[in-house]
């Protein structure tokens, strides 16, 4: 049975049957040793860094949610949660990220809704330039109010040919 390219195995099997494709890949790109703090484990290979949380949801009950309520600040969980999501991020990539700042000007005039639908529409028109792209972005509001996303943007091995070009939105 082959496997198609989304199953491929991450580590590449050593000749020795005794021990795992993954141990005997993690032994060889070893660049330091495994840090532990407060039940959280780092690990650091040359290609990569590895985090493992202790459990958090070990206490929760599977299926059982209670309905989240509006949302007021950027949580210690969701900190924690992103800085999950960018320990995960692969260090040896063929070209730099981008980081975008989209800042509404001084007279705008928003609604959660517009700003969240201009949002989609930007990362929609993103996708259609490039259909591999890779995105994290977050919100915050400033002092006057406007909102203000933060992008970073991880483009495929195409996007890595275009380096700068200015857009004017009118909106």
């Amino acid at each position: 049975m082959t496997k198609s390219p989304k199953e491929k195995d991450h580590f590449t099997p050593s000749s020795d049957n005794n021990t795992s494709p993954a141990a005997s890949c993690q032994e060889k790109t070893l660049v330091n040793k495994t840090i532990q703090a407060n039940m959280n484990t780092f690990t650091l290979y040359s290609h990569c860094i590895c985090y493992k949380s202790r459990k958090r949801y070990e206490s929760c009950k599977t299926f059982e949610r209670k309905p989240r309520g509006k949302i007021t600040h950027f949580s210690k969980m969701s900190r924690f949660r992103l800085f999950e999501l960018l320990a995960k991020i692969d260090n040896k990539l063929d070209y730099q990220p981008i980081f975008v700042t989209l800042t509404y000007h001084h007279g705008h005039q928003n609604s959660k809704n517009s700003t969240k639908s201009q949002l989609h529409n930007f990362l929609t028109q993103l996708r259609n330039f490039d259909p591999f792209v890779q995105f994290i972005w977050r919100i915050e509001l400033q002092s006057r109010g406007a909102p203000h996303y933060h992008l970073i943007i991880f483009p495929s091995t195409l996007g890595k040919w275009v380096h700068y070009k200015q857009y004017n939105l009118d909106l």
